[in-house]
C-alpha cells in the first residue's frame, strides 16, 4: 500500500503494488518512482498546513500562503497560464510550449520583499539603493509591484538555464481615471514610460527588459522574458520634446473671444499654458530679438505648465510676438507665442 502523508487537504494516491514516497505534506513529490498501473508522482501540489515550514526532500524550504491557490504540473508540452494578485487585474505569465526541456511547476509570490519564494529581501533592498544612486526618482519599483516567479522541475531542481523560447510576462499598474498617470506616484509617473524591469541577483542591480509592450485599456505593460526571478514595473523621465506646444495663440485675454474654452483667446487668470511637456525642462521665453523675457523651470513631472504672462520683473508681457523655447536633457522644442492686450 502506498504511504503518503496527507495534509487533510487531498487524499494520497494508493497502489497495491509498490510505495511512491512523498516529500511533503499534502498530495506528494518526486522520488522518480512508478506503480505497476503507471501511476507516477513528479511534483508536489496542493496546500500546507496554516503557520507551518515544510521541507521538500530536495531540500527547498515551502512557506504557507506562498502557494497562491495551489501549484499545479505543468507540461512543457503545453502553453501554461498562471495568473496572480488581484483576480480583477492580474499579472500574468504566459509559457509557451517548447520553453522548458522537461515538465515544472510555477510558484509565484506578490511580496518577495517580506514572504520571498527564493530571492534574498536584503539583494532586493541593495538593487534599490543602487538604483536610486544612478537613476533619478522616476525610476523606482511602483508601489505593490514586485512579482517573484520560481520554477521546478520534476525533481525539485530550481530552473535557473535561458528559456528555449521567450514567456510573456505582463503586469498590472493603476491608472483609474485614465489620464495616463499612474495613480498614487510622486513625482508622477506617465504610463507612456511604463516597462519591466528584472531583479539581476549577481549583481544585485535592476535591469529594463525589452521590447515593452502598453496596453492602456487593460492598464497593463507586458515584455518577453528568458529566465524566471524578481520583476517590478517602473517609469523614466519622459525628455521628448516633440509634442510640446503653447496655447492659446494669440493669447488675447480681453479680446471678443476671451475665455478658457476651445477656440477661444484665454484668460488673464489662466495666462499661456504649455502642453504635452516632458517630466523636466527649462523653457524661455524670448522677444524676436533674442532678448529674454522669462526663464521658467519645469520640474514637478505633470504634463502642463501655465505661464502668467509677466517678464523675470513680474511685470506683464507688452504685446508682440515671442518665441519659445522648451530644453529637456538636450532636446530643444521652438515655438511661437502671439500676445495681444
Amino acid at each position: 500500500m502506498a504511504s503518503a502523508r496527507s495534509s487533510g487537504y487531498a487524499a494520497p494516491k494508493t497502489s497495491a503494488s509498490q510505495e511512491i514516497e512523498a516529500d511533503i505534506s499534502g498530495v506528494s513529490g518526486s522520488v522518480g518512482k512508478t506503480s505497476e498501473r503507471g501511476f507516477r508522482l513528479n511534483s508536489t501540489a496542493g496546500s500546507p498546513f496554516v503557520g507551518t515550514k515544510l521541507l521538500s526532500s530536495s531540500g527547498f524550504e515551502i512557506f504557507s500562503g506562498l502557494w497562491g491557490g495551489g501549484a499545479a504540473f505543468r507540461s512543457a508540452g503545453e502553453t501554461t497560464l498562471v495568473t496572480l494578485g488581484d483576480p480583477d487585474h492580474p499579472a500574468t505569465l504566459t509559457i509557451p510550449p517548447g520553453a522548458l526541456s522537461s515538465d515544472f511547476v510555477v510558484f509565484a509570490a506578490t511580496s518577495p520583499l517580506t514572504r520571498p519564494l527564493y530571492a534574498a529581501p536584503a539583494t532586493i533592498l541593495e538593487a534599490n539603493e543602487n538604483l536610486a544612486r544612478s537613476f533619478t526618482a522616476y525610476t523606482q519599483p511602483l508601489d505593490g509591484c514586485l512579482w517573484e516567479f520560481l520554477v521546478l522541475d520534476a525533481d525539485g531542481n530550481r530552473h535557473t538555464a535561458p528559456l528555449q523560447a521567450p514567456a510573456t510576462l505582463s503586469l498590472p499598474y493603476r491608472d483609474a481615471n485614465n489620464d495616463g498617470l499612474v495613480d498614487d506616484t510622486h513625482p508622477p509617473l506617465r504610463t507612456q514610460n511604463l516597462s519591466i524591469w528584472w531583479l539581476d541577483e549577481t549583481h544585485r542591480l535592476w535591469v529594463k527588459l525589452s521590447p515593452a509592450t502598453l496596453d492602456t485599456a487593460h492598464r497593463r505593460v507586458s515584455a518577453p522574458i528568458r529566465h524566471f526571478s524578481v520583476f517590478t514595473v517602473m517609469g523614466t523621465p519622459s525628455f521628448h520634446v516633440g509634442d510640446a506646444f503653447a496655447f492659446p495663440v494669440p493669447w488675447r485675454p480681453e479680446g471678443p473671444q476671451a475665455g478658457a474654452g476651445a477656440n477661444q483667446t484665454g484668460t488673464l487668470s489662466d495666462g499661456i499654458t504649455f502642453s504635452n511637456l516632458p517630466s523636466e525642462a527649462k523653457i524661455r521665453i524670448h522677444t524676436l530679438s533674442g532678448e529674454i523675457v522669462r526663464e521658467i523651470d519645469h520640474n514637478d513631472g505633470l504634463p502642463q505648465k501655465k505661464w502668467d504672462a509677466k517678464n523675470s520683473d513680474g511685470e506683464d508681457a507688452v504685446s508682440g510676438t515671442y518665441i519659445y523655447v522648451i530644453d529637456a536633457g538636450g532636446q530643444k522644442k521652438f515655438g511661437k507665442i502671439v500676445i495681444i492686450r
